[in-house]
């Protein structure tokens, strides 16, 4: 078991994460002998699940990243540029993606909505990680989706 404790990131955006190895430690920032996650500028504390501790990058609200950490070995063991909504429970890290095929009116239904407002579409799989395997194994889905972005 790990305590998360997070603060503002000095004039920046985002926070700085810092896991202490016990659990119901102080929530006072003591990163002595504790691990100061460094994973870039505009990072957010997203979630804990077991051993994985998730962190959210980005500036946006469309194409930001979710970093997974081993937090026992502190190691980056998993990234990927994802879409909201994102949802991570015991057994599963759940997000959409972005696909790299073209979007038209035939096939996706916001494409002429986007095109009069001034946005762009983009095609976006549903992606579903298990957290239950120590390589976190992406399991396929055929779920899509098509969503207007800035």
């Amino acid at each position: 078991d790990v305590t998360i404790v997070t603060q503002q990131d000095g004039d920046m955006p985002g926070e700085q994460v810092l896991v202490k190895n016990a659990p119901d430690v102080s929530c006072e920032w003591q990163s002595e002998s504790n691990w100061s996650v460094d994973s870039g500028v505009a990072s957010y504390f997203k979630g804990l699940s077991g051993n994985w501790l998730f962190i959210d990058r980005g500036t946006s609200t469309d194409n930001r990243d979710i970093l997974v950490y081993n937090a026992t070995t502190h190691d980056l063991v998993f990234s990927d540029t994802y879409a909201e909504p994102i949802r991570i429970t015991d057994s599963k890290l759940q997000y959409w993606r972005n696909i790299g095929d073209t979007t038209t009116s035939a096939n996706c239904d916001k494409y002429d909505e986007a095109q009069k407002i001034g946005l762009s579409t983009k095609l976006q799989a549903l992606v579903n990680i298990d957290l239950n395997t120590p390589d976190l194994k992406i399991i396929k889905s055929s779920e899509r989706r098509c969503q207007m972005t800035q």
